[in-house]
């Protein structure tokens, strides 16, 4: 009986040693585990590596918000989506109480790219963010030219915190619209007013003759006008219509949490 009594004592200790150290391995470490540029898949040769990584680092620093890289041989079965946040929580990332940052994970088995944002970084690198973020290094990261990815990913990151700081939540491309503006409004109207004033003067050139007349009766000419009929006829109508709203779906801000219990926003895609 005593025998009995030892042994289930010695499992319930064993077993609650083992939930501790699960609990322990499973909390956010306070400091950062791993460099900001980790490139365990060998993508990158060393001194582009060691130049990337001091502009991740200097840069992070400089804006107080983590912005982080890691190319992976593989997520070891896990989903891409909780691999990156995981790797961003559980490796230290973060600044602040609600540890604010972006990272860019590029897994080599299944060949996938993800960005993941956490604390200020959900109200940045929303989905459709992220998949305009994508779009740009694209091509390079198909055609295999990784470090023009992660130097390509650290200018438009930049960008995002930049304009999401200065008050500026809107989409990539109307972002874009307002740094290029005068190419992309001024230059158009002033090509659009000179067409038109060229082609108006080649129109009119023959026509120096012509006057206006002061009134329409001057356009008549006299007897020409008879009224035999006068009747009235029912054209159209306008309805207005107002439409029902909609409830808004709790997914539509895109946000999600981790497994370490931080928000997480994010997308990424298969190359």
């Amino acid at each position: 009986m005593k025998k009995r009594i030892f042994a289930f004592i010695a499992a319930v200790l064993m077993l609650a040693v083992s939930f501790s150290f699960f609990c322990f391995a499973a909390q956010k470490p306070e400091t950062r585990q791993v460099p900001r540029l980790a490139d365990k898949a060998g993508l990158i040769d060393d001194a582009t590596e060691k130049q990337l990584l001091a502009t991740l680092d200097s840069l992070s620093e400089q804006m107080q918000f983590d912005f982080v890289v890691a190319t992976v041989d593989s997520t070891g079965g896990k989903d891409i989506v909780a691999f990156s946040d995981d790797y961003f929580d559980y490796n230290g990332f973060g600044f602040g109480n609600d540890d604010s940052g972006v990272a860019l994970i590029i897994s080599m088995n299944p060949r996938e790219v993800y960005i993941s944002g956490c604390g200020e970084g959900t109200e940045y690198f929303d989905y459709d963010d992220c998949q305009d973020i994508i779009d740009v290094f694209y091509d390079d990261l198909t055609a295999g030219n990784y470090s023009a990815v992660v130097s390509t990913f650290i200018d438009e990151a930049q960008r995002y915190v930049d304009f999401g700081r200065n008050g500026v939540p809107f989409s990539y491309r109307f972002r874009l619209f307002l740094e290029n503006w005068k190419m992309t409004v001024l230059v158009p109207i002033i090509i659009g007013i000179a067409l038109a004033i060229l082609t108006v003067s080649a129109l009119t050139k023959d026509l120096k003759t012509v006057r206006k007349k002061q009134s329409a009766a001057e356009y008549e000419v006299p007897g020409s006008l008879r009224l035999t009929r006068n009747e009235d006829y029912f054209m159209y109508r306008n309805v207005s219509k107002t439409a029902k709203p909609r409830e808004s779906s709790s997914g539509s801000s895109g946000t999600h949490t981790s497994s370490s219990g931080n928000s997480h926003s994010g997308g990424g895609r298969s190359f």
